[in-house]
């Protein structure tokens, strides 16, 4: 090698260098100024509003090294969308979805390793109802908000039969129904204590049968070495098999040769018949508070936490949780799961629980009740809340509906139906 080719090669690694230097410079620079080194894209079933106006005041929107792109989606064709973008490659690197989406959906979410997040501080962190999240291979979702199912009440209704108080177990609904319904000599319904009995035409049927079932200590289904197992049929030794007592209970009511019949398949809704005056009580979501006001500006109502069972060991309410969750098909693991958790921070998760009238799911807020009227309630009922493995919320519903009318048809004995139910939701395990 001559002077020249070695003085020449010398000059060019050091234009390599500066080069390199200098693009290393840049990128710090850009970085510092806010240049983007991570696209995340989130797809969730509230709207955009809802989820922009959360996030403008989260962490997540001073981080400039983040490109985050919310998109809402339909909850009523999410999951085969979902399923169908993730096949392709083109599916979001998180979701922001009600609980039994994501539990259905859980073979194609990330579990996150209790190495990250320890079971201890998630326990310590997220009410109990959280737990349905934590599987063997980790952490399926983390917690945001929960929406618990509480009593709506009637007052004007209730004062005029000279009853000061909501009940605050089932056996008073018997007494209850006897007095505050209101029917004529052919049965027909003109005013009813409560909308229990049937299934069709009570909203949130199935989560109510859900609490009643759980209350009297049932999980409906539990987790075996194999796997989730149903077991709406076993009797956990108790005389009477818990969802038979539950059954029991919630279908008389629907019974014409009862005194205390108070409901039937021909009445409206049950929330449209609380909003317009003609239901004492209405088991219906925190959520719905701004509905019931919109539907009825004047009517006279309070909310009170869920009657429980005599015999019931825990308060026990049913709750419908908010979650993110990472799938499978993410390309930006680090930045997304560092993403969902400052949006599940405790300040955004007050946020996102003040926008969709729920409460957050985080022990430390709950412990920290806001300002207003029906908070104490729908806060202490999140506490109560409970959830269940459901394998798929439209197929069990079905299942649910089935059981209830085949029951109030006389097509089954109460042990039959819930022994065919128990059945199709182990089923469901197996697909």
């Amino acid at each position: 090698m001559n002077n020249n080719t070695s003085k020449f090669q010398y000059i060019l690694m050091g234009v390599f260098a500066f080069l390199i230097l200098v693009g290393v410079l840049l990128f710090s620079f850009s970085k510092g100024k806010g240049g983007v080194v991570a696209n995340i894209t989130i797809w969730g079933t509230v709207s955009n509003e809802v989820f922009d106006g959360v996030v403008y005041d989260s962490p997540v929107f001073k981080d400039k090294t983040v490109k985050l792109s919310y998109f809402h989606k339909n909850s009523v064709d999410f999951n085969s969308v979902l399923v169908d973008a993730l096949a392709s490659g083109n599916g979001p690197d998180a979701i922001f979805a009600p609980h039994d989406f994501i539990i259905k959906n859980r073979n194609k979410l990330y579990s996150i390793p209790f190495q990250t997040i320890t079971e201890r501080t998630f326990i310590d962190t997220y009410i109990d109802e959280s737990s349905i999240f934590l599987f063997s291979s980790g952490i399926i979702g983390i917690p945001v908000t929960v929406d618990p199912l509480v009593m709506y009440w009637n007052k004007d209704i209730f004062s005029s039969a000279g009853i000061a108080l909501p009940p605050k177990e089932w056996a008073q609904f018997f007494d209850l129904s006897s007095s505050l319904t209101k029917k004529d000599g052919a049965l027909n319904i003109s005013k009813s204590a409560s909308a229990l009995g049937e299934f069709g035409n009570v909203t949130n049927a199935k989560e109510l049968i859900t609490a009643l079932i759980i209350q009297a200590g049932n999980p409906i289904v539990t987790r075996r070495q194999s796997g989730p197992t149903g077991v709406l049929d076993e009797n956990f030794n108790k005389a009477t098999p818990p969802t038979e007592a539950a059954l029991n209970f919630y279908t008389q009511f629907s019974n014409p040769a009862k005194s205390f019949y108070s409901w039937n398949r021909s009445l409206p809704s049950s929330q449209d018949f609380f909003t317009a005056g003609d239901l004492a009580v209405y088991f219906g979501f925190a959520s719905e508070l701004p509905i019931i006001k919109l539907k009825n500006p004047n009517i006279n109502f309070d909310v009170a936490t869920i009657p429980q069972s005599q015999s019931g060991e825990n308060n026990t309410t049913y709750g419908r949780m908010m979650a993110f969750a990472i799938t499978n098909g993410t390309r930006n693991l680090p930045q997304t799961f560092t993403t969902i958790l400052a949006l599940s921070q405790k300040s955004s998760a007050e946020n996102f629980a003040k926008n969709l009238n729920v409460v957050p799911a985080r022990r430390d807020s709950v412990s920290q009740i806001p300002e207003g009227i029906y908070n104490p309630v729908f806060y202490r009922s999140a506490l109560w809340a409970r959830g269940w493995l459901d394998p798929d919320s439209v197929a069990t519903t079905a299942i649910f509906r089935e059981m209830i009318e085949s029951i109030t048809s006389g097509r089954a004995r109460i042990s039959e139906a819930i022994r065919r139910a128990d059945s199709e939701i182990d089923r469901l395990f197996s697909q």
